[in-house]
């Protein structure tokens, strides 16, 4: 679409599958979509030349899909997926350039449910489904460690988390699907 003139410009089927989050790389140009909440789910590349868009790649990455997030400098993409990426609940660290490369994985507990990366691409904030377990995870990207956890109440029910430009304040809304309520929004400081 033009954001001038609001022309639509070109229109492209993806593909025959219930695509649901889409993420634009335009440090190689790049769209990454994938189809969330059914099972198996899955990931897709296209490249996109002018007008044209193509279907690169694709990859069944898990069940119960969630929300795709490419890093900043578009290298690695995660996809968490209720029932984890591999054989255990980890979301995994996929290689852009081809989904087959996982470099690692980090575990955020059972039922990955979100995750978004810094600014910076450092750090991966991530929550996960379980009633027992309603935290922020703070994670290094290199290394895929646990920096920590900070209490985020309903984050296994209904959450999303946004990050400011410098990464110092993480932003995440909450609420008690359930019962409708509880519907707060909750700042965590100094998350670097």
């Amino acid at each position: 679409m033009d954001m001038d003139s609001g022309e639509v410009l070109s229109r492209t089927k993806l593909a025959d599958w219930n695509i649901s989050s889409i993420q634009f790389d335009d440090n190689r140009n790049k769209l990454f979509a994938s189809n969330s909440g059914v099972s198996p789910s899955s990931i897709f590349r296209y490249g996109i030349v002018g007008n044209s868009i193509t279907l690169e790649q694709s990859l069944r990455s898990g069940a119960n899909g969630r929300k795709i997030s490419i890093s900043p400098d578009g290298s690695t993409l995660v996809f968490p997926c209720g029932g984890g990426n591999g054989p255990g609940y980890t979301i995994y660290d996929y290689d852009t350039s081809d989904f087959n490369h996982v470099r690692g994985e980090w575990d955020v507990g059972t039922y990955p449910k979100s995750a978004i990366f810094s600014p910076d691409g450092n750090l991966l904030y991530a929550t996960n489904g379980s009633s027992r377990d309603n935290y922020l995870y703070i994670m290094r990207v290199s290394g895929y460690s646990n920096i920590r956890k900070l209490p985020f109440p309903n984050a296994d029910d209904y959450s999303v988390t946004a990050v400011n430009s410098d990464g110092s304040i993480v932003v995440g809304f909450s609420y008690d699907t359930n019962r409708d309520d509880d519907k707060l929004l909750y700042f965590f400081r100094d998350v670097r």
